[in-house]
C-alpha cells in the first residue's frame, strides 16, 4: 500500500490493536498452571489436558477465521467478534473448580481466542506493504504490552495477598476478560480490511497446496518444533521458578514479574527486524531464531543461579522477532494475494495447534515419569525441549534452501508453487 493512500495514523492505531491482543493472553496466561495446580488441585496429567484443549481448538479455530477473512468477513470486524467471545471464555476459565470445567472452559477460549492473533496479523500486513520494518514496528507494542502486564497483575496479586483474599489467580482471568472487550470495541475503529477480491470459497485449499513448496515445508516443521518448546517454558517456568526444593523459589508476586524478562530483548528488536531481513537476509534470521531455542534450555538444564537462568530467557525475544515472526513474513511472501490470510492460519494451525497440543501433552507426560510437581528433576525435563530446539535449529541450517520473494497480486492466484 502507498504511503499516501495509508490511512491517518496507521502505526498507531495497529501498534494499539497488538498492545492490546497480547495484553489479554499476558494478564492471565502466565500463571495459567499455577492456578490449575493450586487453586483446582489437578495432578500434572490433568493440568496436560487442560493446556491441550487450546491447540485441539487451534487446529480448527485459525483455519475458519483466515478462510472467512479471506473471502467472506471484513478483517476488523471478525477480530471485534473473535474479542467479544474471548471476554466470555475467560469468565467461564474463572468459575470453573472442576477437571471436567475447566476442560471445556479452556476449549471454549480456544476456539473463540486463538485466532486473534491471525487476524491482526493479516489486518497487518495487508497495510503494511514493507512487512519486516513496518510489522516490526507495530509488533513490538505487542511486548511492551506484555511486561506492562505483567507488571500490573503482579501489582494486583500483591494487594490482593495483603487483603488476604484466597486463590487470587482467579483475578487474572477477570483482568484478562475486561482488556478482551476493550479490544472488541478498539477493532471496530481499526482501518477496513475488506476480503481479498480475488479469493474463493476454496482459499484454504490453495494454502493447503503450498505444502508442496520444499521452504514452506522446513519452516512448518521448524515452527512446530519452536512451538513445543514454547510450551513448555509457557507451562514449566512457573513451577520451576515457585519449586522451593529444587527451582529457584521465587513467590508468586516475583515469578509473574521474573517472567517479564523473557520479553526484554523483543523491545529492542523489533523495531530492527526491517534492517536486520535487509542486512542478512530472511533465511539468517530466521535461523538465529532456531538457534536461540537450545540456547535457552541449556539454562534451564543448567539450572541456576536463578539471575542467570532468569536473565537467559531473555533470548525469548529472538525466539518471537526472528523465530516467529520473521516465519510469518517468509509465508506472507511465499503465498498468493488470495490465500494469504489461510496459509498465515495453516501456519497458526500447524504451530500454535498441532505443536502446542504435542508441546503440552509432553509436559505433563514428562512430569509424571519424574514423579510430581515439585521437587522434580528439573535437568532431564529441560533436556526434551532443548533436544527439539535443536532440530529446528539443524532444519533451518540444512533444509531451508532460500528466501522468497514476495508473490504479486493477480486475479485469479490461488496458490504458490
Amino acid at each position: 500500500m502507498a504511503p499516501s493512500s495509508r490511512p491517518r495514523w496507521l502505526g498507531a492505531r495497529l501498534s494499539a490493536m497488538s498492545f492490546l491482543d497480547v495484553a489479554v493472553t499476558a494478564a492471565y496466561h502466565p500463571l495459567l498452571s499455577v492456578h490449575l495446580t493450586r487453586a483446582l488441585a489437578l495432578s500434572p496429567a490433568e493440568v496436560g489436558l487442560v493446556y491441550a484443549m487450546g491447540p485441539l481448538a487451534t487446529l480448527v479455530a485459525p483455519l475458519l477465521a483466515g478462510a472467512l477473512a479471506d473471502g467472506k468477513l471484513a478483517a476488523e470486524r471478525l477480530l471485534a467478534i473473535a474479542n467479544l467471545g474471548r471476554a466470555l471464555a475467560l469468565v467461564l476459565v474463572s468459575r470453573a473448580t472442576t477437571l471436567h470445567e475447566a476442560l471445556l472452559a479452556v476449549g471454549v477460549l480456544g476456539l473463540v481466542g486463538s485466532p486473534t492473533a491471525v487476524i491482526g496479523t493479516s489486518i497487518a500486513l495487508h497495510h503494511l506493504e514493507d512487512a519486516p520494518g513496518g510489522i516490526g514496528r507495530t509488533r513490538v507494542f505487542g511486548t511492551v504490552s506484555w511486561i506492562v502486564t505483567l507488571w500490573f497483575v503482579g501489582t494486583c496479586l500483591e494487594a490482593l495477598a495483603r487483603a488476604g483474599m484466597g486463590a487470587p489467580t482467579r483475578a487474572t482471568f477477570w483482568i484478562a476478560a475486561g482488556l478482551a472487550l476493550v479490544s472488541a470495541a478498539y477493532a471496530l475503529t481499526l482501518p477496513r480490511t475488506p476480503p481479498s477480491r480475488f479469493s474463493g470459497p476454496l482459499a484454504f485449499l490453495g494454502a493447503v497446496s503450498l505444502v508442496k513448496n520444499r521452504d514452506f515445508r522446513v519452516l512448518l516443521v521448524a515452527s512446530v518444533l519452536g512451538a513445543m518448546c514454547m510450551q513448555f517454558h509457557v507451562v514449566l517456568h512457573p513451577l520451576f521458578y515457585m519449586d522451593e526444593r529444587a527451582g529457584l523459589g521465587l513467590d508468586l508476586a516475583a515469578t509473574s514479574r521474573a517472567s517479564s524478562v523473557a520479553q526484554m530483548l523483543e523491545v529492542a528488536l523489533f523495531p530492527m527486524l526491517g534492517l536486520l531481513v535487509q542486512r542478512f537476509g530472511l533465511r539468517r534470521v530466521v535461523l538465529l531464531g532456531m538457534v536461540a531455542w537450545p540456547l535457552r534450555f541449556a539454562a534451564y538444564v543448567f539450572g541456576g543461579p536463578a539471575a542467570f537462568v532468569i536473565g537467559m530467557q531473555a533470548l525469548h525475544g529472538v525466539n518471537v522477532v526472528c523465530g516467529q515472526i520473521a516465519v510469518q513474513i517468509a509465508v506472507d511472501r511465499l503465498a498468493a494475494p488470495a490465500i494469504r490470510a489461510s496459509s498465515q492460519a495453516l501456519l497458526a494451525a500447524a504451530t500454535f495447534g498441532l505443536g502446542s497440543l504435542a508441546g503440552q501433552l509432553l509436559c505433563g507426560v514428562v512430569l509424571g515419569v519424574t514423579g510430581g510437581v515439585e521437587g522434580q528433576g528439573w535437568s532431564f525435563v529441560f533436556s526434551v525441549p532443548f533436544a527439539f530446539g535443536l532440530g529446528a535449529a539443524l532444519a533451518i541450517a540444512f533444509a531451508f534452501q532460500r528466501a522468497p520473494e514476495r508473490v504479486p497480486a493477480r486475479p485469479g492466484a490461488q496458490g504458490s508453487a
